[in-house]
Formats: C-alpha cells, sequence, structure tokens
C-alpha cells in the first residue's frame, strides 16, 4: 500500500481546526525564546519554518508562563492573548508533575479537602474553570490539554483510575487530550522497577531498541473510549505501527519531537514512501 494513502497523512480535526495530517509536533522547551518578554527570536521561528515545511499537520510550541495572581483568569487572559497574536489553538500544559495544573490533576499530589481535591471531577475543577472564563473570550478556539495517563508513583494516576480521569478532563470542555505520563516524583524508583531508566522528565523514555518498546503510552491510551480526539506521544517512530493505530481507532494523532529535531523533512519523506527512519529512530524518547 502507498504511503500516501495511509490514514495518518489523512486530514484530521481538533475543535474547528482542520489539519492536513494526524501528525504533531509536540512541545518542548524554546532555548531561543526570550525569556524576559516571551517573544520569538529569529532561530525559533527559523525551527517552526521547517517543521511547517517539513510537513507536520500541528506545531505545538513551547511553554508561556501564566502569573499567578487570580490564576484561573489570568489562564483565559493568556488564552485569549494567544489568539489574538494569530495562534491556532492552546494546549493546557498539564503534566509530569512539575506543572502547577498537574498538581490539582494527580490525586499523589492534591490532597485538597475542598471543592478541587479528592474525586477526579474535583480535580478537574481548575480546568473546566479555566476553559469555562477562556470561552468568554474566544468562542470555539481549539484548546487542547496535555495529560497523564500514568505518574508511575502509588497514589498517582494509573491504568486503572485513567479512564475516570480522563473522562472527567474531556467533560471539562476540551477539544482533545494529548496521553503522555511519568512525573519528576518517579525518579526515586530504580530502573527495574520503572522499567526504563530514571530521567528528569519520565516520559522521555530511552535505550528505545525496538519497535515493541515504541509508543509506550498507547496501551493506556487503549483503555479509554472517548469521542474526543487523543493524540499519543511518547516514542512514536515507526509509521507502520502508527498507521495500525489509527486504524483500529484508539488513537487520532500522533506526537513527535525529537525525530524532528533530528530530520524537520521527516514527514515528506515517510510521504514520498521512503523506508528510511530518522537517525535516531531507536535511540531517542518523546
Amino acid at each position: 500500500m502507498d504511503k500516501r494513502d495511509y490514514l495518518v497523512f489523512s486530514e484530521g480535526k481538533i475543535g474547528p481546526m482542520r489539519l492536513k495530517n494526524r501528525i504533531v509536533r509536540s512541545a518542548t522547551v524554546d532555548a531561543y525564546r526570550k525569556k524576559d518578554t516571551d517573544k520569538c527570536g529569529d532561530q525559533t521561528i527559523g525551527t517552526h519554518a521547517k517543521l511547517a515545511q517539513g510537513g507536520v499537520g500541528l506545531i505545538i510550541t513551547g511553554d508561556i508562563s501564566a502569573a499567578l495572581m487570580e490564576l484561573v483568569q489570568r489562564f483565559a487572559a493568556v488564552i485569549a492573548e494567544v489568539k489574538t497574536a494569530g495562534f491556532y489553538g492552546f494546549e493546557l500544559h498539564a503534566v509530569h508533575g512539575h506543572a502547577l495544573l498537574s498538581y490539582f490533576l494527580s490525586p499523589y499530589t492534591n490532597r485538597r479537602t475542598d471543592e478541587y481535591g479528592g474525586s477526579a471531577g474535583n480535580r478537574t475543577r481548575i480546568i473546566r474553570e479555566i476553559i469555562d472564563g477562556a470561552r468568554e473570550h474566544v468562542g470555539n478556539f481549539p484548546i487542547p490539554a496535555k495529560i497523564n495517563c500514568n505518574d508511575n508513583v502509588k497514589g498517582g494516576i494509573d491504568i486503572d483510575s485513567f479512564p475516570e480521569f480522563a473522562g472527567a478532563i474531556v467533560d471539562c470542555g476540551v477539544d482533545a487530550i494529548e496521553i503522555s505520563g511519568g512525573s519528576h516524583h518517579c525518579l526515586v524508583k530504580s530502573e527495574a522497577e520503572l522499567g526504563f531508566p530514571p530521567v528528569p522528565v519520565p516520559e522521555a523514555h530511552t535505550r528505545i531498541d525496538s519497535v515493541a518498546k515504541q509508543s509506550y503510552f498507547h496501551a493506556l491510551a487503549e483503555a479509554i473510549n472517548l469521542d474526543t480526539p487523543v493524540i499519543l506521544v511518547g516514542g512514536n517512530r515507526d509509521i507502520e505501527r502508527m498507521e495500525s493505530a489509527v486504524k483500529s481507532g484508539s488513537i487520532d494523532f500522533f506526537a513527535l519531537c525529537r525525530p524532528l529535531i533530528n530530520d524537520p523533512d521527516l514527514l515528506n519523506r515517510w510521504h514520498r514512501n521512503s523506508d528510511r527512519l530518522a537517525t535516531s529512530s531507536h535511540t531517542a524518547g518523546t
């Protein structure tokens, strides 16, 4: 089968946003951004231009900080500012135990006894309030959320609690969920316990030396059944494996980062039916 006919390369949709294919460049730290102004320099613009020319369907840029005063209102205001700046959507970063929103979402870190703690519905309340507040300013503007499917710590989100948690996130009104995992809290565990070497961002597994070790959150993604689009990040390398997952209906989009850093033209080569993958295909993480 010609790879140009693969579902991975078919049009996708997140809210009102139409995308030419199902491949997403996942968010990553932008070392070139001007930290004091949150503005992009020429190197950042050039990087994104290469990714766009390389054929990726959606680029999720690096983080933007929201000041901690009247918190929900500030998030809503930032989302409105992003739309005004000409972006096509805003992803809420709520993963890995180092983002404030992830502290609310994980039962491991959220020990509150008020309306923001306890049940999955309460822990996700802040997401609902941010989205409700933003909708007043941006209307039908795509707002996906990046969430953990597994915190890798006892008492955190895991494969048993993830389906209910994912449903609660969707009920908040997000336009898609990007499934990730890991928390810096799990760094106290050994490689034998984790199944991968402890690293600062446990999502970014290393030593991916076989196709079987790729797409390492796929099994947890299959545990949910949602109408909202699902983006899978984490070790996505093999185009045949991604195509199979899209056909099964369990995944709608795939997010990659390091392969696209290594080769911004990777998608074009895949689309041209080239079988050569990025040279980092078996060793890189997310």
